[in-house]
């Protein structure tokens, strides 16, 4: 196969893999794939191109990898005696990966959501007068979450309120969630 169609069929792999592993596309099968994209190619063949690209698809979504990390891996992976990836295949890796990146971390975060989700956050601050003394009384938040549900979309909104204290409970929970985000991934980095 010239390196035009090799570089026209490694994008439509890309891009077909990607709609069957992270989009859920599952009627885009390895038959569809190999009938769209290289159809002259021998099944043995077209099974060990998909093996590749798909392996190096996983490695490079299971670390999130950014732009720098990419290009270091696949000068790796070319460099490899055993490997068949190109330079030219290595840059449309990457072009792959600039424009489906933040798709696929939507993708993974979606299907590894249990519960609703935080969509939007608004508060406001009051303060109860009477009027007679102009008496002030503590100043209360209220709260506004607004909560869409995973499996119908139904975006649900929940109100409350909290004093000073409960308020300052919150924000150190947050802080504490945090930090241990912060630490996890700084161990994993």
């Amino acid at each position: 196969m010239v390196d035009q169609d090799v570089d026209k069929y490694t994008l439509a792999l890309l891009n077909g893999l990607a709609q069957r592993i992270y989009y859920d596309k599952k009627e885009i099968t390895d038959a569809v794939l190999k009938e769209e994209i290289c159809p002259n190619m021998s099944d043995a063949q077209f099974d060990s191109v998909v093996s590749k690209t798909s392996g190096l698809l996983k490695s490079i979504v299971s670390v999130d990898m950014d732009l720098n990390q990419l290009e270091a891996f696949l000068v790796s992976q070319t460099k490899r005696k055993d490997s068949d990836l190109t330079e030219e295949q290595s840059k449309i890796y990457i072009r792959f990966w600039k424009s489906h990146r933040q798709k696929i971390h939507d993708s993974l975060v979606a299907h590894t959501r249990w519960n609703n989700s935080l969509q939007a956050m608004k508060w406001r601050l009051d303060v109860n007068v009477h009027s007679r003394h102009e008496e002030l009384h503590a100043p209360t938040a209220i709260v506004e979450l607004q909560l869409t549900n995973k499996s119908s979309q139904a975006a649900e909104s929940v109100q409350f309120e909290m004093d000073e204290g409960k308020l300052a409970s919150l924000l150190q929970s947050l802080n504490d969630a945090e930090n241990a985000i912060k630490s996890f991934q700084e161990r994993n980095h």
